[in-house]
């Protein structure tokens, strides 16, 4: 039986959607990721745990601080106490524990405290992630304000998106699959595309036509802190910015030369952001 923590989250749907349909027993925990108490319980009877929990999306440090480090740290002394066989984490392309950036800082975190911990692991480190209800492509969109699109940076850098399902797939596999214990792996889409053109097909897609306007990185900064101000959980965060910024590169082949099977194009999901074109708000 697997414990899913971030269940109810974008990649927790769709992995508890493949764990029900290859038959694999789960509990879906959504409750506070800090409850030592409650995690010991809901652990009861599982073997492995798939960490999926993370204050990414709010754009704030210390939502990474109480979710992504302090909540893997209770997760991790709670599994100790039930004695998990595996434990599965999701972590980030070019994750670093001194890196200058703090979304990637608090990723390196998480993985030095999950290898520390002695418990049998894999860390998945994926590129950014795309699929209905998404916040990459549904981002691009809501931020696309009429006639204009910006493009941070001028949007050169390089991205391999990759499908939010693909990436539950890998994750279910990696269950059985015992020699990637304790190993560390990249996944990603095994096509690069520039951010522009991810944008262009983006708001192609949504049935938007807008000006694409390359904007300097510091101006992208202070809109995004007046919009943080504003939003709760703004469409693009300072952490997207930031992965905007310096791009996500990895072997194009990193997915089928791991799990045997190609993962799917961006263009290929991308049909519902034309519901944008009716002024709807995506729920993300």
């Amino acid at each position: 039986m697997v414990l899913v923590t971030g269940a109810g989250g974008f990649i927790g749907r769709a992995v508890c959607h493949h764990l029900q349909q290859n038959g694999i027993a789960y509990r879906a925990y959504t409750a506070e990721i800090n409850d030592f108490v409650r995690l010991r319980f809901e652990l009861g009877g599982a073997d492995s745990v798939i960490h999926l929990a993370s204050g990414e999306t709010r754009g704030r440090d210390r939502w990474l601080a109480w979710v992504d480090i302090d909540g893997t740290n209770t997760l991790i002394e709670a599994a100790k106490h039930r004695k998990i066989d595996r434990l599965i984490v999701v972590s980030r392309i070019n994750a670093e524990y001194h890196s200058r950036y703090a979304l990637l800082r608090a990723k390196g975190m998480v993985e030095q405290m999950v290898r520390d911990s002695d418990i049998p692991h894999t860390i998945i480190r994926s590129a950014t992630l795309f699929g209905r209800n998404d916040r990459f492509t549904n981002g691009i969109v809501q931020s696309a304000t009429w006639p204009f699109a910006g493009l941070h940076g001028g949007g050169r850098t390089p991205f391999q998106p990759l499908w939010v399902n693909d990436l539950a797939r890998c994750l279910v596999e990696t269950l059985g699959r015992d020699d990637l214990t304790n190993q560390t792996i990249t996944v990603a889409g095994d096509e690069r595309l520039h951010y522009k053109e991810i944008v262009d097909m983006v708001l192609d897609s949504a049935e938007r036509d807008r000006i694409l306007v390359g904007i300097p990185p510091i101006i992208s900064y202070t809109l995004n802190r007046l919009r943080t101000a504003v939003h709760d959980r703004p469409p693009i965060t300072r952490y997207a910015l930031e992965r905007i910024a310096n791009g996500e590169v990895a072997d194009l082949e990193t997915v089928y030369a791991q799990f045997d099977f190609r993962p799917a194009r961006l263009q290929q999901h991308l049909s519902h952001l034309r519901l944008a074109k009716f002024g709807r708000l995506l729920p993300i």
